[in-house]
């Protein structure tokens, strides 16, 4: 019980951290905001730490030219695994 618990937490954590990333990604205005909040807390999981690193990199810009220019650099496969979620889908 205690083990599917933490399963649980895990999985809301990661949607969590997915959803706000794929919010940062489809408006990159709003890394400016709370990207020292994104620093000082970083996301668990190493694909949305690899994200949300490379967006606070990113110089604000067009979301379509964000996306592709992440696309080159983590693979279109990462920002699937992140963002390509039904709940997290924008």
């Amino acid at each position: 019980m205690r083990r599917s618990l933490l399963a649980a937490q895990d999985a809301g954590a990661k949607m969590r951290e997915a959803f706000g990333l794929a919010l940062l990604l489809r408006h990159p205005n709003l890394a400016a905001e709370y990207g020292d909040a994104l620093e000082r807390s970083p996301p668990a999981d190493p694909d949305c730490a690899r994200l949300a690193d490379a967006l606070l990199r990113a110089p604000p810009d067009d979301p379509d030219r964000i996306r592709a220019r992440l696309e080159d650099e983590l693979g279109t496969a990462l920002l699937e695994r992140v963002t390509g979620a039904a709940h997290v889908r924008l």
